[in-house]
């Protein structure tokens, strides 16, 4: 069995059930009589199952019947009719709601991922030939169901997903003026703002000890922040939390914070590593790191805080000799070598410890560079308007990020999915065609018409729930 490890665009919906309304049309028709159509499908289908809806009847009057050579009723979820059928000629009638529980549902949310073709699928169990490949990636909300009556007490319409920061630790030296970092995060959009608390386990829901910092927005993925000088004038520990400017926005039980570490003057120094680069994968690689402050106590950290104190030879405070184990400098399928560089930090203590130094992991003939996984940092317009059957049969989606690669395709579905036209544009951008059909407001409207001499009068009612 495999399981997915590291590009078609995906677009997953969910549905919803409609709104209670009553819906009610009048036309005069160019021979002075009045016709009227009307309907509670809204308020029935909130009350009983939509089969048992659908054989409630519409109701229909005609002001006078004299000349009228037939009549009948039409159920459209535009552009598309459900029914067709023909009514008595009578100045009051009922008829059955024919095709109403054939029309299709609004989907409540779009969203966009990207599937990756060229990631390698992790292997767990029962595996033979070579890795499969193939994921889906950086899955983003990019799209919501209208709200109905929306009023300041219903949350904004751009509100999607609440914004998260979840990057790796930020490292800061005490005594650093004013100055500016780029935090990682999430559903991060122009009026996210940025908040920071003491120490590692603060609760993010006390509002009270809440301290905000001056924040731009970059993209979905990145909001600069800027950190004023008297954070860092002492040693230690804050969570930068992220939140949307909407005060009435419920706070997630579920926040996840980036820390941001101001590390001693004292700390340990990292100024050369020898050699620049290793290469992938055969044997363990051996380090020689030179710089001030090391004690025979130093740590080298690896990546995302992998100890390697056994692999760690104190040679004099300005020099440690290192040993990095072949099977770090693969990927996790231990397929490829990794593509991003080795990441070397040496720790003296929690808050004394040198700026990452990275070292590059160079491919072989037995090990090909990873392929980077394709990241979706930006989606215009967004958020994705909801079509209607007035729009155009397509909406392009301008997708920008990183990692992008010529066979990417748009696709949609959960479960099984269907591919969208595709313009590879760039490395950082994809163009994408997104069908009226698949994110569009659907409606029902019933329609009496009636054939005179003098032509055709029509008298057309909508669901009001989503005009």
């Amino acid at each position: 069995m495999r399981f997915p490890r590291s590009s078609y665009v995906i677009i997953l919906v969910a549905f919803t059930a409609a709104t209670a309304r009553t819906q009610e049309a009048t036309q005069v028709c160019s021979d002075g009589r009045t016709i009227n159509i009307a309907a509670q499908w809204d308020q029935l289908t909130t009350t009983v199952p939509a089969s048992d809806a659908a054989a409630q009847p519409l109701h229909y009057s005609i002001s006078t019947t004299e000349g009228v050579r037939s009549a009948w009723i039409e159920v459209w979820d535009r552009p598309k009719r459900l029914s067709h059928q023909a009514v008595p000629i009578q100045r009051e009638g009922e008829a059955g709601c024919i095709g109403c529980d054939d029309a299709e549902q609004t989907p409540e949310e779009l969203y966009i991922s990207i599937f990756d073709a060229e990631v390698v699928l992790l292997c767990i169990d029962y595996c033979s030939g070579p890795p499969a490949h193939g994921e889906y990636v950086s899955r983003v909300l990019a799209g919501k169901k209208p709200f109905e009556d929306s009023d300041e007490s219903v949350e904004p319409a751009y509100l999607l997903e609440d914004p998260v920061l979840n990057g790796p630790p930020i490292r800061v030296v005490e005594g650093t003026e004013s100055t500016s970092v780029v935090l990682s995060g999430e559903n991060l959009i122009s009026s996210s703002r940025v908040y920071f608390m003491i120490g590692e386990d603060a609760s993010p829901e006390s509002k009270t000890s809440r301290n905000y910092l001056y924040s731009r927005t970059i993209d979905m993925r990145h909001v600069e922040v800027t950190m004023p000088s008297d954070l860092a004038d002492k040693p230690g520990l804050f969570t930068a939390y992220a939140k949307d400017s909407w005060e009435r926005r419920p706070a997630s039980e579920a926040t996840t914070g980036q820390k941001i570490i101001v590390v001693g003057k004292d700390s340990p120094v990292v100024d050369s590593v020898e050699p620049h680069a290793m290469t992938c994968c055969s044997s363990d690689a051996s380090l020689v790191v030179r710089g001030s402050g090391f004690t025979q106590h130093s740590e080298v950290q690896f990546g995302d805080d992998i100890s390697l104190r056994e692999e760690v030879t104190f040679v004099s405070p300005s020099e440690l000799d290192v040993m990095i184990p072949a099977d770090r400098l693969t990927d996790s399928s231990g397929q490829y070598a990794r593509a991003t560089p080795v990441m070397l930090s040496v720790t003296n203590a929690p808050l004394h410890f040198s700026a990452p130094t990275a070292v590059d992991v160079l491919p072989s003939a037995k090990f090909k560079r990873q392929p980077l996984t394709a990241v979706i940092n930006a989606i215009a317009p967004y958020p994705v308007p909801m079509m209607d059957y007035h729009s155009s049969r397509f909406l392009i989606l301008e997708i920008k990020g990183d990692n992008f690669r010529p066979n990417d395709v748009v696709a949609y579905g959960n479960g099984d999915h269907t591919r969208l036209k595709t313009q590879y544009v760039s490395s950082h951008h994809l163009r994408a065609w997104l069908p009226r059909e698949l994110w569009r407001k659907h409606l029902l409207s019933f329609r009496l018409v009636v054939e005179t001499p003098s032509g055709f009068c029509a008298a057309e009612a909508f669901e009001k729930w989503l005009e």
